[in-house]
C-alpha cells in the first residue's frame, strides 16, 4: 500500500462557492449551534454582499474605490447583524476608517482585502475546511493560517491525517455534501439534517519516524 502527503495551506481567505441553499446546508452541519435553520443563515449572510462588493471595489481600484468601498462597508452595517456585530467592532471601525482616508498605499490596499474578507461573516467557519480529490473536511481551527501536511493512503481516502510542524493533529472529519439524502423538513416545513456516522477526529493513520 502506498503512502502519500501533501502540503496544504490552510488559507482563511478560501471562498467556497455555492448556492445559498448548499451553502446553508454545508454550515448547518459544520455548525449546527450557530446556523440553526433558515432564518438565522438568512439573518448573518444578509451583510456578506456588501462585503463581497466592497472587497470586489478594492480589488479593482477604480476611481474613488476607497470611498465606495467604504460606503459598502456602511450598508453592510446598516444590516441587522451589521448593527448588532459590526458597529461595535474596533476591527471594523478600523477597516473603515483607513478606506476613508484620502490616500492608501499599495500595500495597505492589499492588506485591506484580507481584511474586509475576514469581515464575512462565515468566514471563521468555512476556513476550516479543505478540499482533497473532491471531498470537503474540516480541520482543527488552531492551524487556520498554518502550512501542514495531509497524510493518506491512495486506496483509503476516506482518513486523511493531519500534521503540523511533525505533530499529528489526528484524523480530519469529512464533511458529508450528499445532503439531500438527509434534508427533512420539520412541521413547520423548515429544513433539518438528520444525524448521521463522523470521522473520527483524533488517530493516526502511521507512525512517523523520529
Amino acid at each position: 500500500m502506498q503512502n502519500h502527503h501533501q502540503e496544504h495551506h490552510w488559507n482563511p481567505a478560501t471562498p467556497i462557492q455555492l448556492g445559498s441553499y448548499d451553502l446553508f446546508v454545508l454550515l448547518n452541519i459544520l455548525r449546527p449551534d450557530l446556523i440553526i435553520d433558515q432564518e438565522s443563515f438568512e439573518h448573518m449572510a444578509e451583510p456578506n454582499s456588501f462585503i463581497n462588493h466592497a472587497i470586489d471595489l478594492v480589488r479593482m481600484q477604480k476611481q474613488d474605490w476607497a470611498m465606495q468601498a467604504a460606503e459598502k462597508l456602511d450598508e453592510a452595517a446598516a444590516t441587522s447583524w451589521g448593527l448588532a456585530i459590526f458597529r461595535h467592532n474596533p476591527e471594523f471601525s478600523r477597516i473603515h476608517a483607513q478606506l476613508s482616508q484620502n490616500a492608501v498605499s499599495m500595500e495597505e490596499r492589499v492588506r485591506l482585502i484580507t481584511d474586509i474578507e475576514d469581515l464575512h461573516t462565515f468566514s471563521g467557519i468555512i476556513d476550516r475546511t479543505v478540499v482533497l480529490d473532491k471531498r470537503l473536511y474540516e480541520g482543527p481551527v488552531e492551524l487556520i493560517g498554518k502550512q501542514v501536511e495531509l497524510l493518506f493512503h491512495e486506496e483509503e481516502r476516506d482518513l486523511v491525517e493531519i500534521r503540523y510542524k511533525q505533530q499529528s493533529y489526528g484524523i480530519l472529519k469529512q464533511v458529508d455534501l450528499n445532503v439531500n439524502c438527509r434534508v427533512k423538513r420539520d412541521k413547520n416545513n423548515d429544513p433539518v439534517i438528520s444525524g448521521g456516522n463522523s470521522t473520527p477526529q483524533s488517530g493516526r493513520i502511521w507512525e512517523v519516524e523520529s
